[in-house]
């Protein structure tokens, strides 16, 4: 038994020739694991096989857990999987160690969102290994989760309002501006609109289309949550819109013509370009091959939108319960987040407000002095 930097004690148990690694707190702990280790051994209830690599079993718990997952959480589970590989992939599942892991996944800590993916990742594939009788110890356990910060959510200011609104694009490009601005929908829910959608003034929210790792597009009726089937509420003008461009371009779904991941990246960008030419009269769209978005001197993601969309909502006074309704949230906390942020935001602005109203009796306080000074 040894006490390890983190605090905690570690023994190796040799069952048979067979190694299992114990952790604990204290040394009663490890007792008392060690004990009830054996007597799962013994009872024949721990078979543990030291030939299997983590790679090996982690393609295996993905043959059976992915299956069940959305397209968007495969790919992202996918990737975890080979960054963990990279790491461990060789070596047998029972020989990993804590600080291997946490050597591992410290290579990752610039990507935070990535690391933390992979802890809970690799945590689940050794509690399906547990639970499969191939070992004992999970060394993911009492790993720390880092602290992700949430990009500050947008607001569209009333000169790039004015922008998204007259910029001159294409038909598809316009149309999809308008949707996204006018309903705060998802970018995968605005992609699975069909003619089906449309109806009485509502948009009808009951498909939506993922992409996977390859980013091709398929078209699914399982939306995030329950709270994601709706009805919004939508301008005559708008649906007028919608139902011009559907005869105009008939297909099973709006925006067919642009559901995969470069169809419809290659889309957005040219709304950027449009959007930009109004901001900036001046500026020279560059090549859009490779292109990113810091080579547009206006950017928003198709999710900025959907933020904006809930600022008006806030701003006109629609209540959070009905606001959380329309933006299909599963949770009625997500809404009161954005809510409470928005308030926050207007009463700082509020704040500077009283501090302006001083200022120009500060000038003529200062005005005085220097004309004190002079005589």
């Amino acid at each position: 038994m040894k006490k390890r930097k983190d605090g905690r004690y570690e023994k190796m148990l040799s069952l048979d020739g067979q190694r299992i690694h114990i952790y604990g707190r204290t040394r009663e702990e490890i007792k008392a694991k060690e004990e009830e280790v054996r007597a799962q051994y013994y009872a024949g209830f721990l078979n543990i096989d030291t030939n299997i690599s983590f790679g090996d079993y982690a393609e295996h718990w993905m043959e059976v857990r992915l299956p069940s997952l959305s397209l968007n959480t495969q790919d992202g589970y996918a990737r975890a999987v080979r960054h963990l590989c990279s790491h461990l992939g060789k070596k047998y599942l029972v020989d990993i160690k804590r600080s291997e892991v946490e050597k591992a996944l410290n290579e990752h800590r610039d990507t935070p969102t990535q690391r933390n993916r992979m802890r809970s990742v690799g945590s689940m594939i050794y509690k399906m290994a547990i639970d499969d009788g191939l070992l004992y110890v999970n060394p993911f356990d009492n790993i720390e989760k880092l602290k992700t910060w949430r990009k500050d959510r947008r607001v569209f200011t009333e000169r790039e309002t004015h922008a998204i609104l007259t910029a001159d694009l294409e038909p598809t490009e316009r149309l999809i501006i308008d949707i996204l601005y006018h309903t705060g929908i998802r970018k995968g829910e605005l992609l699975g609109l069909s003619p089906k959608s449309v109806c009485n003034g509502h948009l009808h929210i009951f498909e939506q289309s993922l992409t996977d790792g390859t980013g091709a597009a398929e078209i699914t009726p399982i939306l995030k949550t329950e709270s994601a089937y709706r009805d919004i509420p939508i301008p005559e003008w708008l649906e007028a819109e919608i139902r011009a461009y559907m005869r105009e371009y008939p297909a099973v779904h709006i925006f067919d013509t642009a559901r995969s991941k470069n169809t419809f990246y290659n889309r957005w960008y040219h709304c950027m370009i449009g959007i930009s030419k109004v901001l900036y009269p001046n500026y020279i769209p560059k090549s859009l091959h490779n292109a990113r978005a810091e080579d547009f001197p206006f950017y928003c993601g198709p999710h900025d939108f959907r933020h904006n969309y809930c600022s008006i909502l806030h701003e006109k006074g629609v209540d959070v319960h009905i606001a959380k309704q329309i933006m299909g949230h599963n949770s009625i906390q997500t809404t009161l987040a954005i809510y409470t942020h928005l308030s926050e935001k207007a009463t700082e602005n509020e704040l500077q407000k009283v501090a302006s109203i001083f200022e120009e009796k500060s000038e003529i306080h200062l005005t005085k002095k220097l004309l004190k000074k002079a005589f």
